[in-house]
C-alpha cells in the first residue's frame, strides 16, 4: 500500500499534532471528557487518513509466454514399420513416437499440430495447445494394415501441410511456425523415382524446424502389424531404405537442418534456439492502475456521524421532554 497525499506532508503533520493535542485535553479536561468529544477526534483522524489517499498499486505479474506453433509432417506409411531403428532393435514408427515425445517435453507451451501420410493424407490433429492431444496421438502412432495403407506421397503431404499452415499464421500472425519432417524420404507409387519439390509457400511461413530422416541406407524389408491386440507382424515383399538425398534436399530447401536418426538425436538440442527468439515473458496487468482505499476511510466517517447526529437529535427530544 502507498499514500499518495491531495494535501502537502507538512500540512498533514500539523493538523495531526492538533488533534493528538486535542485528544490530550479531552484525557485530561473533565468537562470535554465525553465519548462525543472522542468520536468527533475520531472522525477528523479519518478524514486526514483520506487526504492521505491510501492506495494499492496494482503490481504488473510476469507468464512464460510460449509463442511457437509445431507441426509434425509424419510419414505413417508402410515402410515406417520397417524394424532397423535404434540398431534394429526397433519399428521406425516405434521411434518416431518417442521423438515427438521429446519435442512435445521441449517445446512446452506451444501449440501442436500433425499432419499424417498413411490411408490418406490428412490432419490427424487440430493446432491445439493440449499437450495431452499429441502425446495421445503420438503413442497410438503405427502404420495401417496393409491392405488399407498407401503409397508414400511426401509431395502431397507437404502441399496439404503448408495450405493449412498458411491459413493458421493469416489467423495468428503474432505466433512463429516450425515444422518437424519425420519419414524415410521414399516417394513411391506414382512419385517413385522423383525427388520430393517443396511447396513455396511452406518456405514463406515457415521460421525453422527440422527433417529427420528414419531408417538404415542398406535394403531393409518392411513388416506391417496386422493385429494391433496381439502385436504381431507379417514380413512383406517391400524393400525399404533411407533415402537420404530426397530429405537432404527437402531440408536444403526450406533452410532447415537434416538429421539421420540412427547417428544423431541432435535435433533436439539444435531446436531450442526457437525457445529464446519466440518465447519470453510477458507482463500481465497495468503497471499503473490503482485501487484506491480512501472510500473504506469515509463509510466509518460516514457511521460515526450518523452515531453522532442521532446523539444530538436525542438529545434535543430530551430537552423538549422535560421543558
Amino acid at each position: 500500500m502507498k499514500f499518495l497525499p491531495m494535501i502537502p506532508y507538512p500540512v498533514i503533520v500539523a493538523i495531526l499534532f492538533l488533534l493528538i493535542g486535542g485528544a490530550v485535553l479531552c484525557v485530561f479536561s473533565k468537562n470535554l471528557r465525553k465519548l462525543a468529544s472522542f468520536r468527533r477526534i475520531a472522525i477528523a483522524v479519518l478524514v486526514l487518513f483520506m487526504l492521505l489517499r491510501p492506495t494499492i498499486i496494482d503490481v504488473a505479474t510476469e507468464r512464460y509466454v510460449n509463442k511457437i506453433n509445431v507441426f509434425f509432417i509424419v510419414d505413417n506409411t508402410g515402410s515406417m514399420a520397417t524394424k532397423d531403428a535404434a540398431g534394429g532393435s526397433k519399428y521406425r514408427f516405434e521411434q518416431m513416437r518417442e521423438d515427438i515425445i521429446k519435442y512435445v517435453d521441449l517445446f512446452a507451451g506451444a501449440e501442436f499440430s500433425a499432419f499424417v501420410c498413411d490411408y490418406d493424407i490428412y490432419q490427424a490433429l487440430p493446432l491445439s495447445g493440449s499437450t495431452s492431444a499429441i502425446i495421445n496421438f503420438a503413442k497410438h502412432l503405427q502404420p495401417k494394415d496393409s491392405l488399407i495403407s498407401s503409397w508414400t506421397d511426401l509431395q502431397s503431404l507437404l502441399t496439404g501441410a503448408a495450405d493449412r499452415i498458411e491459413a493458421y499464421n493469416k489467423k495468428n500472425p503474432d505466433r512463429a511456425s516450425i515444422v518437424i519432417i519425420m519419414s524415410d524420404g521414399e516417394e513411391s507409387g506414382v512419385n517413385k523415382g522423383f525427388k520430393t519439390e517443396v511447396p513455396e509457400n511452406l518456405l514463406n511461413n515457415i521460421v525453422g524446424g527440422a527433417v529427420i530422416g528414419y531408417g538404415t541406407t542398406s535394403n531393409t524389408r518392411a513388416v506391417m502389424r496386422i493385429d494391433n491386440n496381439e502385436i504381431t507382424y507379417e514380413s512383406l515383399n517391400h524393400i525399404s531404405k533411407l533415402d537420404e538425398e530426397n530429405l537432404q534436399g527437402i531440408a536444403t530447401d526450406l533452410g532447415l537442418n537434416y538429421y539421420e536418426r540412427e547417428i544423431s538425436d541432435n535435433m533436439f538440442d539444435d531446436n531450442t534456439r526457437y525457445l529464446s527468439q519466440f518465447s519470453r515473458y510477458e507482463q500481465e496487468g497495468d503497471i499503473n492502475s490503482r485501487f484506491e482505499l480512501y472510500w473504506l476511510f469515509a463509510l466509518v466517517i460516514l457511521a460515526l456521524l450518523i452515531w453522532d447526529f442521532s446523539d444530538i437529535l436525542n438529545n434535543l427530544f430530551s430537552e423538549r421532554r422535560a421543558r
